[in-house]
């Protein structure tokens, strides 16, 4: 993966096309949400991640503060992702947070409506 810097900015709009930009999202992998809403740009959380990349892309200004100061890395992947940007490991723990109350909910009902029968 090749590191992006400020003068990257025509980069990393082709790569935004082919899908191969990738955002490590700060130090501890929290997007840089309280500095994009002091930007006045949309927050870089679920669907706003979209969102918040064009806005990045939309001139060399945009690119270069984001790169400087929002404590985010751009790279260029060297394969597709087709599917998204950035997986968002956040969506799959929270998933799995609520398939698993599904599933104490299920057996608190099966106890409830053969065990006490």
């Amino acid at each position: 993966m090749n590191m992006l810097r400020p003068e990257d900015r025509l980069k990393a709009i082709e790569a935004f096309k082919e899908d191969k930009l990738m955002i490590s999202w700060g130090h501890d992998g929290v997007p840089p949400m309280n500095w994009a809403e002091k930007q006045g740009w949309p927050k870089p959380v679920r669907k706003g991640k979209i969102a918040f990349i064009k806005k990045m892309l939309e001139n060399d200004e945009n690119f270069s503060k984001a790169l400087i100061s929002s404590g985010i890395d751009v790279y260029i992947s060297d394969y597709s992702n087709p599917k998204n940007i950035n997986p968002d490991p956040t969506f799959w723990e929270e998933l799995l947070g609520c398939l698993g109350l599904l599933v104490i909910i299920f057996i608190v009902w099966a106890l409830f409506s053969y065990g006490c029968s």
